[in-house]
């Protein structure tokens, strides 16, 4: 049996040798697309459809994406294939990029030079065991021009929350409804010199209800004006993330392995009090709070729920039970001196 590599090659070399009529003019002159593209990502054909190999980010292919040509589907995964980054050799190595709607349109941004991911399960399909990667980059997003892509892009910006250094929305005034990258640049000849005007021009993506993506300012004025400084620092210091983690709390500092990236030898430092620092990702935090929005992907105020929810039923409730029990042995002596 052929693993989904060894599957995703043999498609590959059935386009490379036949070019089969019709799809190669689809993808070189329709889709714009480059043989070196085409070759690199290892594109192929199987049954009037072509593939696309999506990889992981130890890469392995862990689905086959088919672009049918006919029938009413449009796209479809192969057995198994599960929602994917396709990219994640520009996330885990670019500070910046654009994140795009579409295999086919990141490939055409590629093929020009131009860093791009997507994800392959469709506009607004986002896994939040991917924010992590997020952390501090510089993303323009360029979703197609209808309603679907803009919700998808405010609801991977809502998840995203403010991880990322920026989310920014490239909107070109020639694209119509439904209109996408490869419109841009096949329909209307634009040239990568027009996308850095686009680029230059996009605006800060900001998401309209009360799960806005907070900057680090209103977190800091959130603070200040819906917390008191004493609960911030009780939920920022009890021992969360040890106890999330299984390490031991009485050292300090105290090693483990990072949660945040594929960690072998334990990399992340837990300082009481403190925070956290993982020596080989560079993850970093100040407290429970940080550690939570980037764990779980919550944003600031879920957050600070989270955490209060969770030191109440830990921690409170063993207070008030000791609390009980001091009143009981008190009540029991004074019972035993009265007697």
């Amino acid at each position: 049996m052929m693993t989904n590599k060894e599957l995703a090659l043999s498609y590959h070399n059935n386009l490379m040798k036949n070019k089969p009529f019709g799809v190669w003019e689809h993808l070189t002159v329709d889709r714009g697309l480059s043989i070196n593209t085409i070759i690199k990502f290892r594109l192929g054909y199987k049954d009037n459809s072509i593939t696309i190999p999506i990889y992981n980010k130890e890469f392995d292919v862990v689905d086959i994406k088919f672009r049918h040509l006919t029938g009413k589907l449009r796209y479809t995964h192969m057995k198994g294939g599960k929602p994917e980054i396709y990219g994640w050799e520009r996330l885990l190595k670019n500070d910046k990029f654009i994140y795009v709607e579409g295999e086919l349109n990141r490939l055409i941004l590629e093929d020009r030079g131009v860093p791009a991911i997507t994800v392959s399960g469709g506009a607004g399909e986002f896994n939040k065991d991917w924010i992590p990667y997020f952390k501090d980059k510089k993303i323009w997003f360029w979703f197609d021009s209808d309603d679907t892509g803009k919700k998808g892009v405010k609801r991977v910006v809502r998840i995203l929350d403010n991880i990322p250094k920026f989310c920014r929305n490239i909107s070109p005034e020639c694209l119509k409804e439904k209109e996408d990258a490869v419109d841009y640049f096949v329909k209307y000849k634009r040239s990568v010199s027009d996308l850095k005007e686009e680029i230059k021009n996009a605006k800060e993506i900001i998401v309209d209800n009360n799960n806005n993506r907070c900057k680090k300012s209103d977190i800091d004025r959130f603070i200040k004006e819906k917390d008191t400084n004493k609960e911030i620092k009780i939920l920022n210091s009890f021992d969360f993330i040890h106890k999330t983690l299984g390490v031991d709390n009485t050292a300090n500092p105290v090693l483990t392995i990072c949660p945040f990236h594929k960690d072998k030898n334990p990399s992340m430092a837990i300082y009481d009090g403190t925070g956290y620092h993982c020596f080989s990702c560079g993850a970093h935090g100040d407290g429970n709070i940080d550690f939570v929005m980037k764990f779980l992907g919550f944003s600031y105020r879920e957050a600070v729920d989270y955490l209060r929810n969770y030191y109440n039923s830990c921690y409170l409730n063993n207070i008030m039970k000791s609390s009980e029990e001091k009143n009981v042995k008190k009540t029991r002596k004074r019972n035993t001196n009265s007697a």
